[in-house]
């Protein structure tokens, strides 16, 4: 290939589309409809489970389930008969552990957006 050609080059050029599924859709019943425009009135921004979870649990209960989660990582960590069970227990724990500051995040700023809300009331 020239510069020329490289400068203008797109892997999509190469490659064609892959086909999933079939082409024909079918026709939505009334039930799905109705979910489909249940769905699209909420105000979910796509994180159902997240958002329910901070609205129905307590900021100490999930620091406090995470932390019994970490110990029983350390447990199996523990366990571990060789380094590479140790190691991922390790990374393991460390997803846990950002797991919990990002919901701290979360409650805090879902705390901050309410206290603004009632401020502006």
């Amino acid at each position: 290939m020239s510069n020329k050609d490289l400068q203008t080059f797109k892997a999509s050029d190469l490659q064609k589309p892959i086909k999933k599924g079939g082409t024909e859709k079918k026709a939505a019943s009334p039930a799905q409809h109705d979910a489909k425009s249940k769905k699209e009135e909420s105000s979910s921004v796509g994180f159902e489970s997240i958002e329910q979870t901070l609205d129905t649990m307590s900021h100490d209960a999930i620091k406090a389930q995470l932390a019994e989660l970490i110990d029983q990582i350390e447990a199996l960590g523990d366990q571990a008969s060789n380094n590479r069970g140790k190691s991922e227990a390790d990374k393991a724990i460390i997803a846990v552990e950002r797991t919990m500051e990002l919901l701290a995040y979360l409650y805090q700023t879902r705390d901050d957006i309410l206290k603004e809300a009632q401020a502006g009331k």
